[in-house]
């Protein structure tokens, strides 16, 4: 990260423990809350400023649409579907990041961790849905639906490399933010001190998930970039080139395909140390031509 970005987290930081501590004055009277609102979406604008800096766009999106569900959540209480409808989309665009830098589906069941972390979550998601929210109440069919795609969301993110772990401790904290909403709507406290910091705990939640998501996810439009388009386009042209049969147009290929070798490595979290003596020997027969004497 550059100083910017820091010097944004830290602002985005202190907004979020500000309005985590204050927020709640902000809406005494009758709605739409304007102050409250802005106050509210302005940690998670910041995080998005963040990723458009970074050039990450489609992170840029999920973030953006998750400040506009917070300032429609704020706004009144009769947005608060479409603030929900605002978070669903965010995790559209999250879904859509993690899937295209991500080591695979089949890839990620065949490992234990992953694989129980997405049974606990799956399991978790019906639970939660079944003690927060009311089946008689309206909301009960909308907030399921966006139960599932936040947990789809939580579930594609345990597909991306074990480098990537802050963007998967983000889901987890994101999806448990949720259980402190559904829990604060329709389960609220009549002590008002309890409630306050159930609330103030809920939000630093929300916003660490969010904060963990943007760190974490920083940078993966280039490794996705670099397993497709580029490894179709260039990669086809090497490939032509070194079937010629000259020594450095095979040099060209084997450098080209030890890079993508390694980026899909890196994708996977995996170290393979004999990954390049193997490419080695493949294209360039194991022995490099001596330089010729002048």
């Amino acid at each position: 990260m550059t100083n910017i970005n820091r010097a944004l987290l830290a602002l985005s930081a202190i907004l979020a423990i500000a309005y985590g501590a204050f927020g709640s004055s902000l809406y005494e009277g009758a709605p739409p809350f304007v102050v409250g609102t802005i106050f509210k979406a302005s940690s998670i604008i910041t995080l998005g400023l963040i990723a458009l800096l970074a050039r990450s766009r489609l992170l840029a999106a999920g973030l953006l649409f998750g400040a506009l569900g917070d300032a429609l959540l704020a706004w009144s209480p009769d947005t608060f579907l479409y603030g929900a409808l605002a978070f669903l989309i965010g995790h559209l665009f999250y879904i859509t990041i993690w899937l295209r830098s991500g080591i695979g589906v089949v890839a990620a069941l065949k490992e234990p961790p992953r694989l129980i972390g997405a049974l606990a979550l799956i399991a978790a998601a019906f639970v939660m849905t079944y003690l927060l929210v009311p089946r008689d109440n309206a909301m009960f069919v909308p907030l399921s639906v966006y139960t599932g795609v936040l947990t789809l969301m939580a579930l594609c993110s345990f597909t991306l490399p074990a480098s990537r772990w802050l963007v998967m401790a983000g889901a987890a904290l994101f999806f448990i933010s949720d259980g402190f909403v559904g829990w604060n709507m329709f389960h609220p406290d009549p002590n008002p001190t309890l409630a306050y910091w159930r609330s103030f705990a809920g939000w630093l939640v929300y916003w660490g998930g969010q904060a963990a998501i943007c760190v974490g996810a920083l940078g993966l439009h280039r490794t996705s970039r670099y397993c497709s388009l580029f490894v179709l386009d260039r990669g086809a042209v090497l490939k032509i080139n070194a079937a010629s049969g000259s020594w450095h147009d095979r040099l060209r290929y084997y450098r080209f395909e030890r890079h993508c070798a390694l980026v899909r490595l890196l994708r996977r979290g995996v170290r393979a140390p004999g990954l390049c003596a193997q490419l080695r020997r493949r294209h360039l027969g194991g022995v490099r031509p001596q330089r010729q004497r002048r």
